[in-house]
């Protein structure tokens, strides 16, 4: 899947300074990658939006908090929220 293989690629570059843009008014760490789409070289922009993060953060950590969750179930539900929910993935060919 396209989608996966890019954030596992990308996951731990991707919040870098020179990858640090603003984009409609909000902070956004964004890569454009080289991929290969239907046997085509296409590019995907990977994102992370800054502020939706911090948001569903706080979300996460109020939910656990009422459920009463172990640390490592918390650590367990960050790690899978990012990879899962904050990249955007754009794909153009050229």
């Amino acid at each position: 899947m396209l989608y996966k293989d890019l954030v596992a690629e990308h996951v731990g570059t991707l919040e870098r300074g020179e990858n640090l843009v603003e984009y409609t008014g909000r902070f956004v760490y964004l890569k454009c990658v080289e991929c290969e789409v239907v046997g085509h070289r296409a590019y995907a922009y990977v994102g992370l939006d800054v502020e939706r993060r911090s948001l569903e953060m706080s979300r996460v950590f109020r939910k656990a908090r009422d459920a009463e969750l172990a640390l490592g179930l918390v650590h367990e539900a960050i790690v899978g929220y990012v990879c899962l929910c904050w990249f955007r993935l754009g794909v153009w060919r050229w």
